[in-house]
């Protein structure tokens, strides 16, 4: 299982809607981003049972990353109006697997919205969405975390239960086995 999500750090931060990623046959989601704050918003799904990877390379190093997509997979991906090498590539990569893509945005008639399942427009504040506020779209995805775990209760239940049995194994003077 994988799950990936893409984020113009130029631009916005990004993420899912629980229909696309409820109805992925793997049930994985995908996240590009070069944000580290990505990175929080990708443990917040694995937390409730649905492993999430970030794309969080440039170059070579992206590629790399690609090449783990897999039918089933749910691209997440975060960016505004500039059509960015690594978004497009990764587009690209989604449709050719025959992933469902959630684009969260403040241009919705930019290039990548045309290229989206999903469009979800998330305003990014100041004079005509020119203050890149982030604030809104990490809001955004806590709202699709919370949404897609109650979905699914019994997942989410398990998955943090057996985080804090792994927890409590790695706690100083605890041993573990």
């Amino acid at each position: 299982m994988s799950r990936f999500f893409f984020n113009d750090r130029k631009q916005l931060v990004n993420d899912a809607i629980e229909g696309i990623l409820l109805s992925a046959p793997h049930g994985n989601l995908v996240k590009l981003d070069i944000d580290p704050a990505i990175r929080v918003v990708a443990r917040g799904f694995s937390r409730i049972g649905l492993p999430a990877i970030p794309l969080n390379r440039t170059g070579i190093g992206l590629a790399e990353q690609l090449i783990a997509l897999q039918r089933g997979d749910v691209l997440v991906m975060m960016a505004q109006k500039s059509a960015h090498r690594e978004g497009q590539t990764t587009l690209r990569e989604a449709k050719r697997l025959g992933i469902p893509t959630i684009l969260l945005t403040n241009a919705t008639d930019s290039r990548f919205s045309k290229e989206a399942s999903v469009v979800i427009h998330v305003p990014r504040g100041g004079e005509k969405g020119k203050i890149p506020l982030h604030g809104t779209v990490l809001l955004c995805l806590e709202m699709i975390i919370l949404s897609v775990a109650s979905t699914e209760p019994q997942r989410t239940i398990k998955s943090m239960k057996r985080i804090n049995e792994l927890h409590r194994g790695l706690k100083p003077g605890k041993k573990s086995g």
